[in-house]
């Protein structure tokens, strides 16, 4: 006997809610899709499908939820429209890590060329590479890609997220593909898909920072692939956080909520500290973003809570999280909640307290303080922010930052009569060149 499956009366009941058609529907779920670099074909019968019961694949149900949140206006999820929930335990997804690492636009070493340390990786990876596939990777081969991942984070914090993007590519093209294909004890071929999920983690957030959000996505599913093959929950927790943020960057608030909430129940019990305040201060943004306060601040009361207990942070990738980038998620609560004054003050401390190193996240905290004293009025002080802001981004190569600036210049447009407000913009101007579409002048 055939079992039939249940008709979609949730999905049903919000279709006749928004007034959409079986049509309309698919093409909106088409159309934010398409925002995130996937491309969809669903029409009619599609709907038709999931009206009979259908489930689509993730992150389908997130993107119908992004539709109908966008068209009621009021926060619909995934289990609302009658859709399984996006797993918070890892499964496959249908790309393989072997078509990014194969695809992953690599050139030659330009970037990685320009200090020390890199030259020293590629020169060991170019052996590698001459050589062949050894005939067994071993520990020491995770050790070099450790040291890999340590680098390349330091690099995009210090430089951007485009200054060796291009350096990493090949890395993972010549180097990463190689050892994942060779002969390994079980263990090291955990290590290395553990360690390999993290250079291409790395390799999304650059592409992020670069504004290629398409690429971006499709490489954090793929990190979260190799993380499940690794059986390694913590960075399947940190890809679930990591889309949640670049949803909320695309203005897909129900997503991005469902994406947070993910990540926290994948961190929980398992994962580090850290980690598990790194995933609650995503969600706090996220609850933030659609007016939900009270959640918001208890879930950012938990993050730093569990930071603030925390005396094991060695500053490793993937396993600390600073206590600045929770103080300036609180801020992020504050500003999507309309409270500019509690926002700026908690920039002020995030930037108090950035390690000196990481200037992209400091220029981008003081970028956004500055944004917000110019909308409150403040503008004396806005401009003495927003000379830090200029000193802080010369030489960064992110685009990121490039949007800080627009945001900063179109704030203080209507200020530009002011005596302090046109030497800010001299001195930006004489500073140094501003990325496309920033012009101080």
């Amino acid at each position: 006997m055939v079992r039939r499956r249940a008709s979609n009366h949730r999905l049903r009941e919000l279709l006749n809610e928004a007034g959409w058609t079986q049509e309309a529907c698919a093409r909106a779920v088409n159309a934010a899709g398409s925002e995130v670099g996937l491309r969809y074909g669903y029409d009619r019968t599609s709907v038709a499908h999931w009206l009979a019961g259908s489930q689509p694949k993730g992150p389908v149900p997130e993107l119908v939820a992004e539709a109908f949140t966008r068209r009621l206006g009021r926060t619909v999820t995934a289990d609302a429209l009658g859709f399984a929930h996006l797993p918070a335990q890892p499964a496959r997804y249908a790309g393989s890590w072997t078509v990014v690492l194969s695809e992953s636009d690599a050139v030659p070493y330009r970037d990685m060329e320009q200090l020390p340390k890199w030259r020293e990786l590629a020169a060991r990876s170019a052996t590698a590479e001459r050589r062949g596939a050894p005939r067994r990777i071993g520990s020491a081969e995770v050790a070099l890609l450790s040291d890999a991942v340590r680098h390349f984070v330091r690099a995009m914090q210090t430089h951007g997220g485009s200054f060796t993007r291009s350096a990493l590519a090949d890395y993972l093209a010549h180097t990463l593909a190689v050892w994942l294909r060779a002969p390994a004890a079980p263990d090291v071929q955990r290590a290395l898909r553990e360690v390999g999920s993290h250079l291409l983690f790395v390799f999304s957030l650059m592409h992020a920072d670069m504004g290629a959000h398409g690429r971006a996505q499709h490489g954090f599913t793929t990190s979260m692939e190799l993380a499940n093959e690794a059986g390694d929950h913590v960075s399947w927790a940190i890809g679930l956080r990591a889309l949640s943020a670049q949803a909320l960057t695309l203005g897909h608030h129900g997503t991005a909520l469902q994406s947070a909430l993910s990540a926290v129940d994948a961190a929980a019990g398992r994962a580090p500290a850290a980690v598990r305040a790194y995933a609650l201060s995503q969600l706090a943004v996220a609850r933030a973003a659609l007016h939900e306060e009270q959640a918001a601040f208890r879930a950012l009361d938990q993050a730093e809570s569990l930071l603030a207990a925390d005396c094991e942070d060695d500053g490793r990738p993937f396993r600390s999280y600073p206590m600045s980038a929770v103080v300036f998620q609180r801020a992020e609560a504050h500003r999507h909640l309309g409270r500019l004054a509690p926002s700026i003050r908690a920039l002020r401390r995030s930037v108090d307290v950035r390690a000196p190193h990481d200037r992209r996240s400091l220029a981008l905290t003081q970028g956004r303080r500055a944004q917000l004293l110019f909308l409150s009025g403040q503008v004396e002080e806005a401009c003495a922010a927003g000379r830090a802001f200029v000193d802080t981004r010369q030489g960064l190569r992110s685009h990121a930052v490039g949007d800080t600036t627009r945001a900063l210049l179109r704030a203080l447009s209507p200020h530009t009569g002011h005596r302090a407000v046109r030497g800010l913009l001299q001195y930006a101007a004489e500073a140094s060149p501003s990325p496309a579409g920033t012009s101080w002048k």
